[in-house]
């Protein structure tokens, strides 16, 4: 499903989620997805630029097909490759620390998460 992702924007109907509005399917898909994916970017086996494409490509599954809420681990994962693309350091040397943390379970840094 990555290298989907890097090819176009993923949709429902990429999920395996049958009932369009099974939210919590949705979710439990895009937070699986974002662990994977931090899963190689943190074993070198993609680059910072693809792993933050892979992501973008969910963002509308997680804005327009998650109901009330984002999942939030996915939404983490999000936040923490988008903070790359416009931090000063940019890309890798912003965005490893965050997903470090998040692979180690620890709570996402408050000022570019959602409350």
């Amino acid at each position: 499903m990555i290298e989907l992702s890097l090819a176009r924007p993923l949709t429902v109907g990429d999920t395996g989620v049958t009932d369009v509005n099974d939210v919590e399917s949705v979710r439990a898909f895009c937070d699986r997805f974002a662990a994977r994916l931090i899963e190689r970017y943190l074993a070198q086996g993609m680059s910072w630029e693809s792993a933050d494409l892979a992501i973008n490509r969910v963002y509308d599954l997680m804005i327009l097909n998650c109901g009330s809420s984002v999942p939030r681990f996915a939404w983490d994962v999000f936040l923490a490759f988008d903070g790359g693309e416009c931090s000063n350091p940019k890309g890798d040397s912003f965005t490893r620390p965050h997903i470090e943390e998040l692979a180690r379970g620890g709570p996402p840094n408050k000022s570019w998460s959602v409350p």
